[in-house]
């Protein structure tokens, strides 16, 4: 078999129906460089994508049908693994110079304006801080990094410069988790008491194992970053969000899809005081399929605040029953499904307060909506739905849930000190 995907192929992966616009006609020759401070609303926002897996494949879909409403263009991309560079280049009109084996030197072009990190999140803090020294903006896929620490990093460096960073919990765009806060902030739930949403899907962890993946088409010591060195490992390369070495699995990867936009529902941009992570690999999803995971595959997560708030949070790979979204207060219950929102007063407030429904239209394209926001970000100076900030406390939640779990204990921190006690 041909290990070069046909265009056909391609299109498909990435998700490009025939009634696209046609992948080469949106990147123009001779584009010309924006402003990487400010770009003004008539100045086009070049981009390069770092990573073409799954997500890295959308966001260059995304990017292309956004093109000429939102005056970006797609300019360059980059991945360790030639079968990817061989695809795109067959499938566009990007020439082999604007389709980069390393990184660091699509970093160097300097017709970029942002880039789109989309690789696996132990390497997202390293490319994150490469691309703010390069000085282009940021939207890193979430999780925002693979270690506490260099979420601390990262907030420490944008300080420093104008770039905007986003981090892709796209749900932090919907518009109904703004409008849950104001509700809030109006004193209509009367004390904030806790939030609960969930992730429950179906076991999507064990990828298929490409033959053509090899030493020789991927560089797999770029690929391992600041890891220590090891032989090439298949297993690891597609499916590693199975081991802990490049994530904690269903905590990493679905929390941060829920996390962020329940506390701005709730109003609460605090650091946790205490998290607690139990559960465990009940469903024994890799039984004769690969190697056993170390991550589990349910677990349930409990966050307290400093103001007392709380989330609960069920996350799963085995089941995809989910709970409802809502945020819960000592007078009224914000309910979020479908495409509305719904305060429900308590019996004993039923007479002060009204029940309120509230529809919202066009909540599709959540990733256009998240990247839409970055890009008017870019060009605005204002802060983008879910900045560094907001994902900073998100990656202590998560770094905090994963000590709980494999250490089977409450974990507590201190937000004076930025440590976990």
């Amino acid at each position: 078999m041909d290990n070069r995907l046909s265009r056909r192929d391609f299109i498909k992966a990435a998700g490009i129906t025939a009634a696209s616009v046609a992948f080469g006609s949106l990147v123009p020759s001779g584009y010309a460089k924006a402003d990487t401070k400010k770009p003004d609303a008539n100045s086009r926002i070049n981009v390069g994508v770092i990573g073409l897996g799954q997500m890295g494949l959308a966001h260059a879909k995304n990017l292309i049908a956004m093109s000429a409403d939102k005056n970006v263009a797609l300019v360059a991309v980059c991945d360790i693994y030639e079968k990817r560079r061989s695809c795109i280049l067959k499938s566009s009109s990007l020439t082999e110079k604007l389709v980069y084996a390393d990184y660091r030197k699509l970093l160097e072009n300097k017709d970029i304006d942002a880039v789109v990190i989309a690789t696996p999140e132990h390497l997202h803090s390293q490319m994150v801080l490469d691309t703010l020294d390069a000085g282009k903006h940021v939207y890193c896929e979430k999780p925002f990094v693979r270690k506490m620490e260099d979420a601390f990093r990262i907030r420490e460096k944008t300080k420093q410069g104008k770039r905007v960073v986003q981090v892709g919990s796209h749900s932090c765009s919907d518009p109904r988790w703004k409008k849950t806060a104001e509700k809030v902030r109006a004193g209509k739930l009367g004390t904030v008491l806790w939030g609960q949403a969930s992730f429950c899907r179906v076991d999507y962890m064990n990828y298929d194992i490409e033959p053509e993946a090899n030493e020789k088409t991927i560089d797999w010591k770029m690929w391992l970053g600041d890891l220590p060195e090891r032989p090439w490992n298949p297993e690891h390369f597609f499916r590693w969000r199975k081991y802990w070495d490049y994530s904690s699995g269903i905590i990493s990867d679905l929390a941060p899809h829920r996390l962020p936009p329940l506390m701005i529902g709730m109003d609460c941009l605090e650091f946790p005081s205490r998290v607690s992570c139990i559960g465990g690999n009940l469903a024994n999803l890799d039984d004769g399929v690969a190697p056993k995971r170390d991550v589990p595959d349910t677990v349930m997560l409990t966050v307290e605040f400093p103001s007392g708030k709380i989330i609960y949070m069920p996350i799963s790979c085995a089941n995809e029953q989910g709970l409802k979204d809502m945020v819960r207060g000592s007078k009224a219950t914000v309910f979020l499904g479908g495409n509305k929102i719904e305060l429900l007063p308590e019996r004993k407030y039923s007479e002060e307060l009204d029940f309120e429904s509230e529809n919202f239209t066009d909540l599709t394209e959540e990733h256009i909506r998240h990247m839409t926001d970055f890009l008017s970000s870019i060009r605005t100076g204002s802060e983008p739905s879910c900045p560094v900030d907001l994902a900073l406390r998100v990656q202590v939640i998560v770094s905090m849930a994963e000590i709980s779990y494999r250490e089977h204990r409450s974990v507590e921190f201190d937000p004076a000190k930025q440590k976990v006690i």
